[in-house]
C-alpha cells in the first residue's frame, strides 16, 4: 500500500455503508472533538457556516440571472424577461430566510458582519432586477414588419421550430446548473451526468446554426423575424451561463475518473484484500497460533488507521461508482467486515486472555511440582517446556490485549523462569541421562541442503565444533503471511520457517542440542539464511545435554 498523495480523495464513504466502519473506528481510535471559531459557540459556529454555504448558493444562482438580462438597465425582451425570473426566483426567496436567521447571531461578530455585506449587495442586485422585470417594452405597431411570402414562412416555421428546440436544450442545461449551485459538494455530482449536460451544450449550439441558416436568409423586418431572433439570442446567452457553471465541475470530474489520477489504485486494492485476509478467521488464530494472533493485536490500531486512510482518499472517486471504484469499494468493505470482526473477537480476548494465563501457569506449576517431587527428570524435557511455551504464548497474547496487565504477567513469569533453573540443576545429571534423542521427521528432498546449511552457519561462530548428528523435528516448513508497519510505511512479509537442530559433541561423554532456523523469504526471490539460536558460550538447559552413547 502507498503513502499519501497529492490527489485529495475511500473506500467506504460512497452511496452504501461500510459494515463496521463507524463503530469500528470509535472503538479504537476515539471520536474527534469539535472546532470553535471566535466567541461564538459550537451551536453558532455551525449556524453560521450553514447561512455562509447558502449566501454561497444565493451569489451563484444571482451572477446567472444578471448574466442572462445582460448589461444595463432598460426592460427584458419576453424571452430574457422568463429565464431571468426563473433563475431569480431562489435567490429572492432566499436570502429574506437567510437575513432573519442571521439577525440571530451576534452582530458585532466580524463573519457576521462581512456576512450581511455579502446578502446587503444579494438584495440590491435582486432590486434591480426585479425592477428591470417590472419595466414594460413598447408594443409593436399593429401589422409591424413586412409580411413575408409563403417559401419565407416556411423558413420562419423552420427556424422557430429549431429556436424552440435551443430553448428547450438551455431549460435543460439551466435545471443541472441550479442542481450544481444547490449541492452541498458538486464533485459528489454523477460525473455521467455532467458529460451529458456538456454534450447538450453542443448540441444546443448545433441546433442554433440551424436555427440562423433559417433566420438569416429572411427580410430582417420580416414579421416575427426579430423576435425569433431574440428568443434564440436569450437561448444561447443561457447555454453560455450554463457552461461557465458546467464547465469547471465536469472538467473536474473527468479528472476525478481518469485512471491517471489513481496510479496506485491497483496496489491499494490489493493491499486491503490483503490486509482483510490477514484478519481472518479470528477465533482459530486466537486458539490456534497465540503468538500470531498477538502480532495482529498489536497491528490492528495501524491497521484501522490505513483502512480510513484509503477509505479517506478514494471517498470522492467511489461515488462515481466506475468499474475502478467499485473495486476499491469492494476491497474496503471486505476488509472493514474482517476487521470489525477481529475487534470483536479482541474484546472478548480481553476478558478471556488472563483466566487463561493463570491456567497456563497453574499447569507449569503441577508439572514442577511432579518432577521436584517426585524425582522425575522426564518432565523437565516434556511436559515442563511444553507448558512453559504455552505460558509464554499467553504473556506475550495478554500484553498485546492489555499492556499493564501484560507488564505485570511478563515479571511474574521472569519470576517463574529463574525459580525453574534453579530446579532444573537440582536434577540436572539425571535430566541430561534421561533424555532421548531429538524427533526427525522431515523427509523433504532438501533435505541435504538444510543439514549442510544448518551446519555451515553453527561452525561460523564454532569452527571447531564436532557435528554428531542432525534432527529435523518438523515434517515441513511453515509458512507465514502477513502486512508490518515500519513508520508509515507498510511492507509485506511472506516467508516460511523450520528449524534444525544440530547434535555437537560438547565432551567426552556429552552432546548440546544446537537449533537453527532456517528461513526462505517469498519476497526477495526465495532467498535462504541460516540463523543459530544461540552461542557456543551460553547457558544450556540440561534438557538439551545427551549422552554421546544414545546418538543413533
Amino acid at each position: 500500500m502507498n503513502r499519501d498523495r497529492a490527489a485529495s480523495s475511500t473506500v467506504p464513504g460512497s452511496r452504501r455503508a461500510r459494515p463496521g466502519r463507524a463503530w469500528l473506528v470509535l472503538l479504537l481510535l476515539g471520536a474527534g472533538t469539535v472546532a470553535r471559531a471566535g466567541d461564538l459557540d459550537a451551536a453558532q459556529t455551525q449556524r453560521l457556516a450553514a447561512l455562509t454555504s447558502s449566501t454561497r448558493q444565493i451569489e451563484t444562482n444571482l451572477a446567472l440571472a444578471e448574466q442572462a438580462a445582460g448589461a444595463g438597465d432598460g426592460p427584458l425582451a419576453p424571452a430574457k424577461a422568463r429565464l431571468v425570473k426563473t433563475r431569480l426566483a431562489q435567490p429572492a426567496a432566499q436570502l429574506p430566510q437567510v437575513r432573519e436567521l442571521l439577525a440571530e447571531l451576534p452582530a458585532d461578530h466580524p463573519e457576521v458582519v462581512a456576512l450581511k455585506a455579502r446578502l446587503d449587495a444579494g438584495a440590491a442586485s435582486i432590486a434591480r432586477l426585479e425592477t428591470r422585470l417590472g419595466a414594460k417594452e413598447a408594443a409593436p405597431a399593429p401589422g409591424a414588419g413586412r409580411k413575408l411570402d409563403w417559401p419565407q414562412e416556411k423558413a420562419l416555421a423552420d427556424g422557430r421550430s429549431y429556436v424552440r428546440e435551443v430553448l428547450g436544450l438551455a431549460a435543460a442545461l439551466d435545471e443541472v446548473s441550479k442542481e450544481i449551485a444547490a449541492a452541498p459538494d458538486a464533485g459528489a455530482l454523477d460525473h455521467r451526468r455532467l458529460a451529458t449536460a456538456m454534450n447538450t451544450v453542443v448540441r444546443a449550439r448545433e441546433r442554433a446554426v440551424l436555427a440562423r441558416n433559417h433566420l438569416d436568409a429572411l427580410p430582417a423586418d420580416g414579421a416575427g423575424v426579430v423576435s425569433a431572433l431574440d428568443e434564440l439570442a436569450a437561448a444561447l446567452v443561457s447555454v453560455a451561463g450554463s457552461e461557465a457553471t458546467l464547465k469547471p465541475v465536469h472538467e473536474r470530474l473527468q479528472a476525478l475518473v481518469n485512471p491517471g489520477t489513481w496510479p496506485d489504485l491497483e496496489a491499494d486494492v490489493r493491499g486491503l484484500s490483503a490486509l482483510g485476509q490477514m484478519y481472518g478467521e479470528p477465533a482459530h488464530v486466537f486458539a490456534a497460533d497465540r503468538a500470531r494472533a498477538a502480532r495482529l493485536v498489536a497491528e490492528l490500531p495501524a491497521t484501522v488507521v490505513e483502512h480510513e486512510r484509503l477509505a479517506t482518499l478514494y471517498a470522492p472517486l467511489v461515488r462515481q461508482q466506475t468499474e475502478a471504484a467499485r473495486r476499491i469499494e469492494g476491497a474496503g468493505r471486505f476488509c472493514a467486515e474482517r476487521l470489525a470482526a477481529f475487534a470483536t473477537t479482541v474484546t472478548a480476548q480481553r476478558a478471556k486472555a488472563p483466566v487463561d494465563l493463570e491456567a497456563a501457569f497453574a499447569e507449569l506449576a503441577r508439572n514442577v511440582q511432579t518432577a521436584v517431587a517426585e524425582k522425575k527428570p522426564a518432565y523437565f524435557t516434556g511436559g515442563i517446556p511444553q507448558a512453559l511455551h504455552l505460558v509464554e504464548e499467553q504473556v506475550a497474547l495478554l500484553a498485546a490485549l492489555d499492556a499493564e496487565a501484560g507488564k505485570a504477567a511478563q515479571q511474574r513469569l521472569e519470576t517463574v523462569r529463574a525459580a525453574l533453573k534453579e530446579q532444573q540443576a537440582s536434577l540436572a545429571q539425571q535430566i541430561a541421562d534421561g533424555n532421548e534423542m531429538p524427533p526427525d521427521r522431515y523427509a523433504g528432498p532438501d533435505r541435504p541442503e538444510l543439514e549442510r546449511a544448518a551446519t555451515e552457519a553453527w561452525l561460523k561462530v564454532e569452527p571447531k565444533a564436532e557435528v554428531r548428528k542432525v534432527r529435523i523435528p518438523s515434517s515441513a516448513w511453515q509458512r507465514e503471511t502477513m502486512w508490518r508497519r515500519q513508520g508509515t510505511t507498510w511492507y509485506r512479509i511472506d516467508r516460511s520457517r523450520i528449524q534444525v537442530q544440530l547434535l555437537v559433541k560438547r565432551d567426552g561423554s556429552l552432546a548440546v542440542i544446537r537449533p537453527v532456523e532456517l528461513w526462505i523469504d517469498h519476497q526477495a526471490g526465495d532467498t535462504r539464511t541460516a540463523v543459530p539460536m544461540d552461542a557456543p558460550k551460553d547457558p544450556v538447559e540440561p534438557q538439551r545435554l545427551l549422552r554421546l552413547d544414545r546418538l543413533q
